[in-house]
């Protein structure tokens, strides 16, 4: 199938009010660019904590991608925000006061658990992630299908793998029937737009080409 582009979204980070459906795309990496995983025990508490808090705050995952200094993931919340008859953007001071949805408190809790686990661990203190999480709102249908095959393929792009399905911590192998993986549990919405897995699998092939061609070009431009 044709290539679809990424849709064109402002990036500057906004504060965001979420309400019932928002579907967002959750980023952010280690501070400094440090590593937040340096074991498979690390990702593994990590997605356990997922499973765990997603739950709680009514979190549904379409995909993710746990990589060495970052990470992606796309989430929709299912419950209504106490403040869902109010604008979904807000101005930033009045975010700060009145922000009180399922998206960030399940952000909050999950890092601040994680953060917990690591610096006793690796006997470290201070910040493991740098500043606040990213989140951009997910709203068309060609964004969210370009979403989900950068996410899935993303180790492969940065070339910690030669395969996405030879990294075991994202979604790609439950997408592509590899794995009965409990995370994911909305991946329907993606699946929708395929005909079949192996569809699927040539439309991520070809998002990780074209990934890889830009981040080399990018590369070149720095030299």
């Amino acid at each position: 199938m044709a290539l679809k582009q990424k849709n064109t979204m402002p990036r500057t980070q906004k504060i965001l009010q979420h309400f019932k459906g928002t579907t967002c795309h959750i980023f952010n990496r280690g501070v400094q660019k440090d590593k937040i995983f340096l074991e498979d025990e690390d990702y593994i508490f990590y997605l356990k904590r997922i499973k765990k808090y997603k739950e709680m705050y009514g979190i549904e995952f379409l995909n993710y991608n746990l990589l060495p200094n970052h990470f992606h993931y796309t989430i929709r919340q299912k419950d209504d925000s106490e403040q869902s008859n109010q604008c979904h953007l807000l101005g930033e001071q009045m975010a700060q006061k009145t922000q009180r949805t399922p998206i960030s408190k399940f952000m909050h809790v999950l890092h601040n658990s994680y953060a917990h686990y690591f610096n006793k661990k690796y006997k470290r203190s201070g910040h493991v992630f740098q500043d606040r999480y990213k989140q951009r709102i997910v709203e068309d249908d060609s964004y969210i299908m370009w979403l989900s095959a950068y996410i899935n393929g993303n180790a492969q792009i940065h070339k910690i793998v030669e395969d996405a399905k030879d990294w075991l911590y994202s979604s790609y192998l439950d997408y592509i029937g590899k794995r009965n993986g409990t995370i994911c549990n909305n991946k329907e919405i993606i699946q929708t737009y395929f005909s079949s897995v192996d569809e699927y699998k040539q439309y991520v092939y070809e998002v990780v080409k074209d990934s890889q061609e830009k981040k080399e070009a990018l590369k070149s431009l720095e030299e």
